[in-house]
């Protein structure tokens, strides 16, 4: 059995568009499925003191090769939200651009307004190819 977060992990996911994609397609494509209920969920978490994701909870079964070769590939967005926060009130928009170039395609930067300072505040909601 395996928990949300291991595939969180596993994946390398940082968006939870995509681990929701990813979930989805796994279920229409019966290769994994739950195996507890949310209540059996809810008491093991209680009961070990973990938070609710680390609980294993689904099934993986693999399906037959044909089932494979006749599936259409999941598609999965074009950009991914970013969101960075608990930086410095002084970060600019341009070091955050230099900070994330690497990852990929930066095509939006949104830094929000702290409505009682008229600043920027230091955050990264990024669109990133």
């Amino acid at each position: 059995m395996i928990s949300p977060k291991e595939i969180w992990d596993a994946c390398g996911i940082v968006d939870t568009e995509y681990y929701r994609q990813l979930v989805e397609a796994l279920y229409q494509s019966s290769i994994m499925y739950k195996a507890k209920t949310e209540s059996d969920i809810n008491n093991e978490a209680r009961k070990k003191r973990i938070p609710n994701k680390h609980v294993s909870r689904y099934l993986i079964r693999m399906p037959a090769a044909n089932a494979i070769a006749s599936r259409e590939p999941v598609r999965l967005p074009e950009y991914s939200k970013v969101f960075v926060g608990n930086t410095s009130p002084n970060t600019t928009k341009e070091q955050l651009y230099d900070a994330f170039q690497n990852i990929g395609q930066i095509s939006d930067i949104f830094t929000p307004i702290d409505f009682k300072t008229s600043s920027e505040l230091a955050a990264l909601p990024a669109k990133v190819q």
